[in-house]
């Protein structure tokens, strides 16, 4: 195999340095002379001999240097030799090959042989290769070192080789064709990859005033102080300006969400990465290996948590007629009117909606696999839409979780209270009054002209009862706590539903309708609402 350090063949130095060559782009800073293609050329200009020199001696370096680059790993880009990074190439004293004065300036033009300049680069490489290989043996792969020195480390190794202009060039042995600034980056990369990560908060809610605290431990358990992180903030078509923040030497980044608005009361991500290249303007570079690896951290931004999940109406106790109305010529046997009394309570405005159940669902870290029926698909999913796909027990559950969350009692209704709640007072066919959901402007059944599926709950503004309760009849249907049949044993076997939905007709939206299911099965059109008691 050939040596990759072996200089570009001849042909292609021909072809590529026997030309007339125009120096730099001014007009005014125009040197031409004829090239040989047994040297390397630079050049330069200055308002003194001096100036000009050191022009043309960084330019000779950075265009060998690109030579060099383009042997080990197959590009050609010239790098920026400043003159502290042009000392450590130790190069001869060179007279200039040519030079004149233009429109005030001096214009100087240097040469080296190709047969010194490798010779030169050999002796470079050489040392540099034996000094950063003991150092990343000694430093980076040393277990007894922190995690952070460890990375200080091989970022002062890359920085070495970007300042010594062999970033792009010196590899790992002289046979090997590995850069080692590629090696480093790898074994960076594989560092920050087993980084834990855990952030202080139970729950991943947050508002204005959350201060989040989030600890990097290395992976023997140990604090990452001092590590540089660049953080952003992002929602849906939102991204934030980064800010620069540093790990604490307990291994702690403390923040705040951003006084945004594009924030508020949304899911948000947060995205954390290095930001190594920030610790110094003089390090361009490292914008790369910023990009080695990020930790993302999503939360619920709430401006007011429990106005999201509590929106209620206040339904007075006492005693009523349930079952069929005498007007309603349409009831069943099982709707015969019946007086009940039941007690003062609260209810739920709307149905319980996606964005709530979802909140719940991360909340309790439920696997996706038992997501509800229907979760994804692109009507029923939509966050403001009533969440269908939820048993009777699952509905239990999440009533459960805001007791706990807000020290609350709430529960599903019975069916006499769910029929008191839908009359609005009132002893009327549907929530609304007698007159058919046909307009299309009251409720979501099948036919309403509007909605082939579920729709945002409180779309039908003409069909709310005079309590002010959306979505009552149509829509979806509402599991109750009431068995059809009272069983013993561990429980019923069918529970009762209420109120019809997209899937049914105007009969099936009455509020003396009732319909059996059986509770531990999820369905696509029933969904639910809580009440509270007083």
């Amino acid at each position: 195999m050939r040596n990759k350090m072996q200089m570009v063949s001849a042909p292609f130095i021909v072809l590529m340095f026997c030309v007339s060559f125009a120096l730099l782009c001014s007009a005014d800073d125009v040197i031409t002379f004829e090239r040989n293609p047994e040297y390397i050329y630079g050049t330069g200009s200055g308002k003194t001999k001096k100036e000009a020199q050191e022009a043309a001696r960084n330019d000779l370096i950075a265009s060998a240097l690109a030579e060099t680059q383009a042997a080990h790993s197959h590009l050609r880009s010239k790098p920026i030799i400043t003159s502290e990074m042009a000392k450590s190439f130790n190069l001869p004293k060179i007279s200039p090959f040519t030079k004149k004065k233009k429109g005030g300036k001096v214009l100087v033009a240097l040469r080296l042989k190709r047969s010194k300049w490798k010779e030169i680069i050999d002796r470079h490489e050489r040392v540099l290769r034996s000094e950063l290989t003991a150092e990343f043996g000694n430093s980076v792969l040393n277990d007894e070192k922190t995690s952070l020195d460890r990375l200080n480390v091989a970022v002062a190794i890359l920085s070495r080789l970007h300042s010594e202009g062999l970033y792009s060039s010196l590899t790992t042995t002289k046979q090997e064709s590995v850069l080692f600034s590629d090696s480093i980056i790898k074994w960076i990369k594989k560092h920050l990859s087993s980084i834990q990560t855990t952030v202080n908060l139970d729950k991943n809610f947050i508002d204005d005033d959350s201060v989040l605290e989030i600890s990097f431990l290395s992976a023997d358990g140990k604090p990452i102080g001092s590590l540089p992180l660049s953080a952003k903030w992002e929602a849906p078509e939102i991204e934030t300006e980064e800010e620069i923040y540093q790990t604490d030497s307990k291994g702690i980044v403390s923040l705040k969400i951003p006084n945004d608005s594009d924030l508020k009361d949304k899911y948000v991500t947060l995205v954390l990465t290095p930001a190594f290249s920030k610790q110094s303007d003089e390090a361009p570079f490292l914008k790369s290996l910023d990009k080695t690896h990020d930790w993302e951290f999503q939360f619920r931004h709430f401006t007011d948590i429990k106005k999201f999940f509590i929106n209620e109406i206040e339904i007075p106790g006492g005693e009523f007629t349930a079952g069929a109305v005498e007007q309603d010529k349409r009831a069943e046997m099982d709707e015969d009117p019946r007086e009940v009394t039941v007690g003062a309570f609260y209810i739920d405005r709307f149905p319980v909606t996606n964005a709530q159940y979802r909140v719940y669902l991360e909340d309790k870290k439920i696997p996706e696999s038992e997501y509800p029926d229907f979760w994804d698909d692109s009507d029923a999913g939509t966050e403001n839409h009533p969440v269908v796909g939820v048993s009777y027990k699952e509905a239990l559950a999440y009533a459960g979780w805001l007791n706990e969350l807000f020290d609350i009692k709430k529960r599903l209704p019975t069916e006499d209270e769910w029929e008191k709640a839908a009359r609005g007072g009132a002893e009327s066919i549907y929530p609304w009054g007698d007159e058919s959901p046909k307009d299309n402007v009251r409720a979501n059944y099948n036919g309403n002209g509007r909605y082939d599926g579920t729709s945002p709950v409180g779309s039908f503004k003409n069909g709310v009862n005079a309590f002010g309760l959306f979505d009552m009849a149509g829509n979806v249907w509402h599991w109750t706590s009431t068995p059809y049949v009272e069983e013993s044993g561990e429980g019923a076997s069918k529970i009762i539903v209420k109120g019809g939905s997209w899937m049914d007709g105007p009969n099936e939206l009455r509020v003396s309708n009732r319909k059996e299911l059986d509770p531990s099965q999820q369905y696509g059109d029933v969904g639910f609402r809580l009440v509270r008691e007083d």
